[in-house]
Parts: C-alpha cells; structure tokens; sequence
C-alpha cells in the first residue's frame, strides 16, 4: 500500500506527452522497458506531475507537514492528508506549503528536525528488537506446549494469546517510519510544481 500523488495542472513548460502503454495488449519486455524509461524520463522532466510514498515514508512527511504547515492547510486537510482517498490540495496552498519547507530547509529547522526524528526512530527500532526476540520467545514456547511447529498467534491458546498480545503491544511504531530529509525536499518540488495535487 502506498500513497500516488497527482498534479492537478503540473508545469509542463514544454507540453511534454506523458507516455502510454496499453495493458490489456501482449507487449514485450523491450516495449515495457522502454514504457517505464520514457515513463521516468517524464516524470523527472514534469516533477509536479507525480509523486509516490509507500505507507511508511508517507506517515513520516505528512507528520512534518502537520507540524508546520497547520496555518497553511485546514484541519480537514491534515486529516484527510492521512488517508489515501482522493483529497485535493489546491495550487495556492501547495505552493505555501513548498515556500514553507523551502524556508525551513534554508533555515536549518529541517536539519534539526531530521536529527531528531532519526534518533526516535534509532530508538524505536532498537526497543522494537527486544520486543521481536520476547515475542519468537513466547512462540518457541507455544510450539513446544502444542506441538505445532506452524502455528500462529490467532491460534494460540487464550494463556498464550494473552501474553502474546500484551508483548506486541509494546511495539514503538516510530521504528517503522523512518523519516528521509530528502523525501521532503522532493515533496516541496512536487508541490510548487504541482498546480494543486490529489492524495490518491
């Protein structure tokens, strides 16, 4: 799962011509691979026509546009921002938002910022590491108690199940969103260049 972000009228000063390819024909790998060359090509040439995060990047630049742009964007668009189901951003907010984060990243706010959440995060996934040995440990010891080397936690006993769920919920979910400086600059390209964009 990820989030594809479109530009509703991205700035395309040579009206290039996104590629195409039609799916339902037989292509060869050569007509494929020259697609996704031309389809690349495009892209880094209109980069306000689209971009994509997967669920973990997402989480992680959308909290920094929270954090500091909450005067830009309205409290329906934070939360819609969280969601992947169509939620437009119009041309003049997506513009403040990339003047914002062009501004913090001069300043060194971003830097900052970065420095902090990569030490959460560094945290996080040590903790996290604990936890995963606890929890192979709480396994080893159903499967020696009912001999099913294949079981798995939805099918422990209720005892198990207990002590399982009462583990996992010591997970930091700030180890599994690592946060990337550089995926918020491109974030910032993308929404100047965008024209408005859709979360999709």
């Amino acid at each position: 799962m990820g989030f594809d972000l479109y530009g509703v009228n991205p700035n395309n000063p040579k009206n290039l011509t996104q590629p195409t390819i039609n799916w339902s024909e037989e292509n060869t790998e050569k007509e494929k691979e020259d697609y996704f060359k031309e389809l690349t090509e495009f892209e880094n040439a209109v980069p306000g026509h689209y971009f994509r995060a997967n669920v973990w990047g997402w989480r992680p630049i959308w909290t920094f546009v929270s954090d500091f742009c909450s005067d830009i964007l309205s409290e329906r668009d934070l939360e819609k921002g969280d969601f992947n189901d169509g939620k437009k951003i119009g041309k003049t907010k997506a513009k403040k938002v990339a003047a914002r984060i062009r501004r913090l990243h001069k300043d060194g706010t971003l830097d900052k910022y970065a420095d902090v959440k990569y030490e959460i995060y560094e945290t996080a996934r040590r903790h996290n590491k604990k936890i995963t040995l606890l929890l192979d440990k709480v396994n080893e010891m159903v499967q020696e108690e009912t001999g099913d080397k294949d079981i798995v936690p939805a099918d422990y006993p209720r005892n198990w199940k207990e002590i399982w769920d009462e583990v996992y919920r010591k997970k930091d979910w700030n180890g599994y969103y690592p946060f990337s400086k550089e995926s918020i600059i491109d974030f910032a390209e993308f929404c100047e260049q965008s024209g408005g964009f859709e979360i999709c």
